[in-house]
């Protein structure tokens, strides 16, 4: 869905180990720069591994229903800041930056019998090494995981 919103791709791979309980992980690739959209921050790159607990039991696929994840998402991006510079100009300042967030998501995922996904999912995280001295740049201590997605079960 993201390339219908913005120039990105996430690519999600999750592997069953049992009804219960499932671990994967969530690439996301931006595929455009900060300066098309507005400013701020940008993650440019992001893997997250999660371990999921399912609670719904389940005799033919299992790994569906309600679930509770745990995640860390290791964040690569830039943001850019304002400055200002007493002429009363107001300049940009770019930086690169990465960051860890670990954090705890909910979500449900239904499996139609051709084995076709629907999944949505709400989460929140802690970015651990940012460093609010950067005001304008939009980042935050908070870190946001929710989507839908549509897959296949193979």
């Amino acid at each position: 869905m993201d390339l219908t919103i913005i120039p990105a791709l996430t690519v999600a791979y999750e592997k069953t180990n049992d009804s219960f309980s499932g671990f994967g992980a969530e690439l996301f690739f931006d595929l455009g720069s900060i300066d098309e959209y507005f400013s701020g921050h940008r993650n440019k790159f992001v893997i997250t591994p999660y371990y999921r607990f399912y609670f719904t039991k389940s005799e033919d696929f299992g790994s569906k229903g309600f679930f509770a994840e745990v995640f860390s998402k290791f964040a690569f991006g830039e943001s850019q800041s304002f400055l200002l510079n007493g002429l009363g100009i107001d300049t940009y300042e770019t930086d690169n930056y990465f960051d860890i967030a670990p954090g705890f998501a909910v979500g449900n995922k239904w499996i139609n019998r051709k084995g076709f996904t629907f999944e949505l999912l709400f989460g929140l995280g802690r970015n651990l090494l940012y460093n609010n001295e950067s005001e304008g740049s939009g980042r935050s201590t908070v870190v946001v995981r929710g989507g839908f997605s549509i897959g296949k079960r193979f």
